[in-house]
């Protein structure tokens, strides 16, 4: 989605002006990972309440762009399994 569509995604969906408002609050986890595993890995961070302590807001635009991040991560089929995927796919298509 390119920037002009996702300010109008923004708008749609959170209201006029309401990109950067709050959409929650987070904190890195206590215990497991405390780091993420690339760019668009927020999987050590914990949605909390606004009064807890050291907690960082997070607006609803970051919000957006986290999912859009994931989104665009291409995942590659591992060889080991590429010629199951081509019986399989041959299989349907021939139903």
């Amino acid at each position: 989605m390119n920037q002009v569509l996702f300010a109008e995604f923004l708008t749609d969906k959170y209201g006029a002006g309401n990109d950067d408002s709050i959409h929650h609050y987070e904190v890195t986890q206590d215990s497991g990972r405390t780091s993420g595993r690339g760019p668009s890995d927020y999987s050590y961070l914990v949605e909390v309440n606004s009064d807890t302590d050291n907690a960082s807001s997070i607006s609803n635009r970051e919000y957006e762009e986290r999912i859009q991040d994931t989104k665009r991560q291409i995942k590659l089929l591992d060889k080991a399994f590429l010629g199951d995927f081509i019986d399989e796919f041959d299989r349907l298509i021939a139903e």
